[in-house]
């Protein structure tokens, strides 16, 4: 088990299926990335922000948070190492709902207003597609269907929104 610095506690993890990494976010604001061991591999900055979610992508070359009030940070791999790749807005403050697809080419956040906000990270990772709730109430959780071609959210007081995907 991995040591965390004295009163740190962990406030978000993912496990990356294909390498077995783990990535710890906790209250100190700062962000680890452990071995299978517990042995610390990277430490990321947070931009001094609270991160609630974490998510590594499919293939496990990108790791996301929700690194800022209204901004997912996305770390890729670069062989050992991971560096900051990019910086996505989110209109309004994040909720810190993700999910990428199975594919790992788009990346889905929620925000407090019950918006999802659609990256396609291999093509124009800096414009989403923004889905929007007939209710502004945060979402709890969001997930992208295997096909890509739909999201399911679910919002902080349990209501359940699906949409259609626009094409590609």
């Amino acid at each position: 088990s991995a040591a965390l610095p004295a009163g740190a506690r962990i406030q978000a993890l993912a496990l990356d299926a294909r390498s077995g990494h783990l990535a710890l976010a906790t209250s100190d604001g700062e962000l680890r990335v452990l071995d299978a061991s517990g042995k610390l591999l990277a430490q990321l900055p947070s931009f001094g922000a609270a991160v609630r979610h974490l998510a590594w992508a499919p293939g496990g070359d990108r790791l996301v948070a929700d690194c800022e009030s209204a901004s997912l940070c996305v770390w890729r791999r670069d062989g050992d190492a991971l560096v900051l790749a990019d910086v996505l807005a989110v209109r309004g403050a994040a909720s810190g709902a993700l999910a990428w697809s199975s594919d790992g080419q788009q990346l889905a956040g929620g925000d407090v207003s019950g918006r999802v906000h659609v990256w396609d990270v291999a093509a124009a990772p800096t414009r989403a597609a923004v889905l929007r709730s007939p209710q502004p109430t945060p979402l709890a959780d969001i997930d992208v269907h295997p096909d890509g071609r739909r999201i399911a959210a679910a919002d902080v007081r349990g209501q359940l929104r699906i949409w259609d995907l626009p094409s590609q």
